[in-house]
């Protein structure tokens, strides 16, 4: 049967609606621009940011005049709540910052396409998927739309050879990171019958119910493969190989935005799944987080060829050890 989607839906992805027409549209204007008009795309974008951040402030406007924490959106498939506000206005700002650097960077590299500022919002489209999904099938869309951008971004420099290596080290480690994430979360919807969050929360409960005396071996196994996945977006040691040379390759705005705003919709989606949907299992994940929060700490002290990137990887450590949750936070979908 047909589902008909009402005003509260299209309310709730109004930010990634505009994203996705200003960079549709950054395509199409590219096509008609001469060399000396390229600097249009970058406004475009900044634009776009703009609009799609007047939507989030709509959005946070609506749920206070509610007087609800957050709201679901298509079938429950994406909650918009404080927590989603908040990395939807990080990545918009960090997004921002990234085009106002690469407007001088891509003149001076003789690559100043449109299809550069297409990808950025892209990648955000993706990444606000990430932060808002409540159904794993978004989540996982979200965060390929974001990664196919950014392996793309990556090697924007088609003449320097670095960047060319850099993202093909990327792509490769990516892609099977990206392979083992959804073969974990395959796992828990063979296990749950659910690929929503709550469904998924509630079958582990059940689970658990059910066999009091022992964890089901099968959520152990979903919980590392879907761990792997994580670890490797966020990168944490050993799954931190990538981030270095791509660092160091990409153009010098692409590494300041996936510095901040890729790494945070990465934590934005480990935060999600971990808090919300695997919350019954965290008495295996806890000691697990604890573990590689420290080995990322203390990995750091073994590379000092690559203080930067390192470095980076450092304070994921960190951040991880401090975002270690004792406890479920409340959400619009309890």
């Amino acid at each position: 049967m047909a589902q008909n989607f009402g005003r509260v839906d299209y309310l709730m992805a109004l930010p990634v609606l505009l994203l996705t027409l200003f960079a549709l549209g950054i395509l199409l204007l590219d096509l008609m621009l001469p060399v000396q008009w390229k600097r249009v795309n970058a406004v475009t974008a900044l634009v776009g940011i703009l609009f799609s951040a007047a939507g989030v402030v709509k959005i946070q406007l609506a749920l206070n005049a509610a007087g609800v924490p957050g709201e679901s959106a298509f079938l429950n498939s994406m909650v918009v709540d404080r927590f989603t506000i908040y990395f939807w206005y990080l990545f918009l700002a960090g997004a921002g910052i990234s085009i106002l650097m690469s407007i001088r960077y891509l003149e001076i590299e003789h690559e100043n396409h449109g299809e550069f500022y297409a990808l950025l919002l892209f990648s955000v489209v993706g990444m606000m998927c990430m932060a808002a999904g409540f159904d794993v099938v978004l989540i996982f869309i979200g965060l390929e739309l974001m990664a196919i951008s950014t392996y793309v971004l990556v090697g924007f420099l088609r003449t320097d050879r670095r960047s060319n290596e850099a993202a093909l080290k990327y792509l490769l480690l990516g892609a099977f990171s990206s392979g083992i994430f959804a073969y974990g979360l395959s796992l828990f919807y063979g296990l749950t019958g659910s690929t929503s969050l709550l469904g998924i929360r509630s079958g582990l409960v059940r689970l658990a119910a059910a066999h009091p005396d022992h964890i089901d071996p099968v959520a152990v196994i979903a919980l590392l493969t879907t761990s792997v996945g994580l670890f490797f977006k966020i990168a944490a040691i050993p799954f931190h190989q990538w981030l270095p040379d791509a660092y160091e390759g990409a153009p010098t705005s692409v590494t300041g935005f996936m510095s901040v705003a890729v790494k945070a919709a990465a934590w934005a989606m480990l935060l999600r799944i971990f808090l919300w949907g695997l919350y019954p299992l965290r008495t295996v994940y806890l000691p697990l987080l604890i573990f590689v929060s420290i080995l990322t700490m203390t990995g750091n002290a073994c590379w000092r060829t690559r203080p930067l990137p390192m470095s980076v990887i450092c304070c994921s450590g960190w951040w991880r050890w401090l975002r270690s949750p004792t406890r479920r936070p409340r959400s619009s979908m309890d």
